[in-house]
């Protein structure tokens, strides 16, 4: 689970997501997930246990220059380094 608060009160944040890395359906990949910046949580499904993954915060911003000029940028926020627990078997 990815807690997060997004403060856009200038409506300059086009998008927010996360960036993951790791083994995801068993498959070596890096998967872009659009946030809702209104929400404050997000689970990251389809896991495997007992692997390291990379988790980055990003948005991309639109920055209006002061000849009218519009530019987006996409900044990478925060990056966190987590393990997945191993798996739990039923009883």
């Amino acid at each position: 689970d990815v807690t997060y608060l997004v403060s856009d009160i200038e409506d300059k944040y086009q998008a927010v997501y996360l960036l993951v890395t790791g083994y995801i359906n068993d498959v070596l990949t890096t998967e872009k997930i659009i946030l809702d910046k209104y929400a404050s949580t997000y689970r990251i499904n389809n896991l495997s246990p007992k692997n390291e993954y990379s988790i980055s915060l990003g948005y991309v911003e639109l920055i209006k220059g002061v000849d009218g000029t519009k530019t987006l940028t996409d900044v990478i926020e925060d990056v966190i380094n987590v393990r997945t627990a191993k798996k739990e078997l039923p009883f």
